[in-house]
């Protein structure tokens, strides 16, 4: 396979040719007369994530507020669960302040969650 530039302005594909084979691939191109050759070989699994492993259903066994240990008064029962699900919402139930919901996001450099809280009311119906 070669990739032939229509578009008429200066690239570096022009040079570049892929060989494929069933388990690998190999590039070679050339940038600024230097030649370059990558060695790719297919895989049977992608990689999975290490947030893959923070999804699913956790119980709260205590709770911090400001470095203060609140968990006798937002968890009394010890009941309290976060669901982290895998389209990135969340689920805080049998809390006593009433269940919670949002959307979290994973921070790719830092051992860091954001949580965001959805606020909901109940809607109003009107009949005419």
């Amino acid at each position: 396979m070669t990739i032939k530039n229509d578009i008429g302005f200066s690239d570096y594909t022009n040079s570049m040719k892929i060989e494929l084979s069933k388990k690998n691939m190999t590039c070679k191109l050339k940038v600024d007369e230097m030649e370059i050759t990558l060695f790719l070989e297919r895989i049977d699994k992608l990689p999975t994530s290490e947030v893959n492993k923070l999804y699913g259903l956790w119980k709260i066994d205590s709770t911090f507020i400001n470095s203060r240990d609140v968990t006798d008064s937002l968890n009394p029962e010890k009941k309290a669960m976060l669901f982290l699900r895998w389209d990135n919402n969340f689920e805080i139930r049998n809390y006593p302040e009433g269940e919670k919901f949002g959307i979290f996001k994973t921070q790719s450099f830092r051992q860091q969650i954001e949580m965001i809280n959805y606020w909901l009311r109940s809607p109003k119906i009107s009949i005419l």
